[in-house]
């Protein structure tokens, strides 16, 4: 399973496992797709997901489909 966290443009692909909300390491409920971070999660610095365009692209070829 991808993390939906590689779709975040928060993400930090230089230091892989971090990002803009949590610069120290992402949660693993929130990696694992387990904590969906369209919501609040403790410690996130009021960051939450915020999908790239590439993310935003995929799904509307689905809606298309």
């Amino acid at each position: 399973m991808i993390s939906i966290c590689t779709e975040c443009k928060n993400f930090n692909d230089k230091e892989y496992g971090t990002c803009k909300a949590f610069p120290n390491g992402i949660p693993i409920a929130i990696a694992s797709n387990e904590f969906d971070h369209n919501f609040p999660y403790e410690n996130d610095n009021g960051i939450r997901f915020e999908p790239i365009e590439k993310f935003m692209e995929k799904e509307l070829q689905k809606e298309k489909i």
